[in-house]
């Protein structure tokens, strides 16, 4: 294939397994003989590292346009400084595919031509908020009102445009809601050379149990320490991640008596290594795309006990002897017995569930693209 340009724009690179993945693809076009740019909204707070060899531009918008409520109009808040900044890389570059990827970049679309050949990269779910019910006039009003304007932005936003999205729900949800939307599913994939690099494959075992993921309510970290403080486990836990429910999350284990097993180890770049030294890595998150995650601990031989919450973990873990991990979603006393039971005898994790959840097969949906 004849050498293309390429563009991604991202929010940030503040560590996170959107970000990841998204420089794991440009790094792939790269490898592949693709010239290839990423281009930041914010760089303020950066935690990973654009390769020397891709162009990094830091295009450092006004704030407004990506902070606050998500679903939001947001027409006033793209300034026409920052939208002029934004059309003169587009000319600059002259990209042959510009990838728009998580969340913010979104909003982006309408400064488009209908010429170029832009995709919103959709990781997971990020529909408006259904109605809250409530008995108060006021608030029923506040939440139609609320609902009617998030819908329509959705709607006018994505409408006629191109949309990646990460699982089957997700393509049945914007077909459903904005038929005029081309929707193509590209599972995500991890790269196996970097998740597998100096990892001895004969690493001591230290934990029974790891989560890894932002602490937010959405991730669900307190589930995943509840199951295992319910088992009859009597190992440690490590923690991987850092966010807003740290503090509450140290006070409940402390509630739980187990706060001198479970070890809470912050924010790492690369979690492969704690990864590989735990038994089994739980995922309770409430909602997820297709957790890169998941395709890393099964790559290092790590079993997986998750929520059974959509196709994209249907599609990672339903195969084979993989199914084993699967759990009814929010049911944590479902999650505490499997968690003991995979860590009590693990499952087997075939050479052919791991290629099916690398990089390289994802990239054969990417490259249709261009």
């Amino acid at each position: 294939m004849k050498s293309k340009k390429i563009l991604f724009i991202l929010d940030h690179l503040k560590g996170g397994g959107a970000e990841r993945i998204a420089l794991e693809v440009a790094e792939k076009f790269y490898n592949i003989g693709h010239h290839v740019s990423v281009a930041l909204l914010d760089d303020k707070d950066t935690k990973m590292l654009v390769p020397q060899k891709i162009h990094k531009i830091n295009i450092n918008l006004d704030p407004i346009f990506y902070t606050g409520r998500f679903w939001r109009n947001r027409k006033n808040k793209f300034l026409p400084e920052d939208k002029k900044k934004v059309r003169g890389l587009i000319d600059d570059i002259k990209p042959d595919l510009i990838i728009l990827s998580h969340s913010y970049a979104h909003f982006m679309l309408p400064i488009f031509k209908n010429n170029e050949n832009v995709w919103a990269w959709v990781h997971g779910d990020i529909m408006p908020r259904p109605e809250i019910e409530t008995s108060s006039f006021f608030y029923w009003y506040k939440e139609k009102r609320r609902c009617y304007l998030e819908n329509r932005y959705f709607f006018k936003l994505f409408d006629k445009k191109n949309v990646i999205v990460v699982n089957e729900e997700l393509k049945n949800i914007y077909r459903k809601s904005i038929p005029n939307t081309n929707v193509v599913i590209v599972p995500n994939g991890i790269n196996t050379e970097r998740v597998l690099k100096n990892i001895p494959e004969n690493t001591e075992k230290l934990w029974d149990c790891i989560f890894v993921g932002r602490l937010s309510a959405e991730k669900q970290p307190e589930h995943a320490i509840q199951a295992f403080a319910r088992s009859k486990l009597n190992g440690r836990m490590a923690v991987v991640g850092d966010g807003l429910m740290r503090t509450d999350l140290e006070k409940l284990c402390v509630e739980l008596q187990i706060q001198d097993r479970v070890d809470s180890l912050g924010w790492k770049e690369n979690p492969s290594l704690f990864i590989k030294k735990s038994h089994c890595l739980v995922l309770s998150s409430k909602t997820e795309g297709s957790p890169l995650i998941v395709a890393e601990a099964l790559t290092l031989g790590t079993p997986v006990v998750a929520y059974r919450l959509n196709s994209g973990i249907e599609q990672q873990l339903n195969h084979n002897q993989l199914k084993h991990g699967l759990v009814e979603s929010q049911n944590i006393d479902d999650l505490s017995d499997k968690l003991q039971a995979v860590v009590n005898e693990p499952y087997a994790i075939s050479q052919e569930d791991k290629n099916r959840l690398s990089l390289n097969y994802m990239m054969d949906s990417f490259l249709k693209l261009l």
